[in-house]
């Protein structure tokens, strides 16, 4: 049921997007079959400004970001979109859409990090997410 609901957002957000950098991102990772990183903040946040501009480029320098497709989306900008992807109301969110088969339908597995995470326990989320292990992880944003 998750996997399904996650497929219907996502296509509710694509319609809602027109040619943003997440519908670019989104169609990137369906064509590629690879996950689909989505980090949800805003500007006025102190703890979205630093997964944006710290810790996640600390892990795209490690090369953990290579097996993901990733986007950003300010809910301020794009409220719509930001309302769908979220759970709860918390920034930053980190959300993860892994694809699964089921027989010639793709679907979604939905995986997310709330809060300020360092480089190391994103990589750890996404491992075990990728893995398909149930990840709901709370930070101290």
């Amino acid at each position: 049921m998750v996997a399904i609901t996650a497929q219907l957002m996502m296509q509710v957000a694509m319609l809602t997007t027109g040619g943003s950098p997440y519908q670019e991102a989104y169609r990137q990772a369906e064509r590629q079959g690879k996950p689909f990183l989505v980090l949800v903040g805003a500007a006025w946040c102190p703890g979205c400004q630093t997964m944006k501009n710290k810790n996640l480029p600390e892990l795209n320098r490690e090369g953990g970001l290579k097996q993901v497709v990733y986007t950003l989306v300010d809910s301020d900008e794009k409220p719509t979109l930001a309302g769908e992807l979220l759970r709860g109301k918390s920034i930053p969110q980190l959300v993860l859409y892994t694809p699964t088969s089921h027989g010639k339908e793709r679907r979604w597995r939905r995986a997310q990090l709330t809060g300020v995470h360092d480089a190391a326990a994103i990589k750890a989320f996404l491992k075990k997410a990728i893995a398909g292990e149930s990840v709901v992880a709370q930070g101290g944003g």
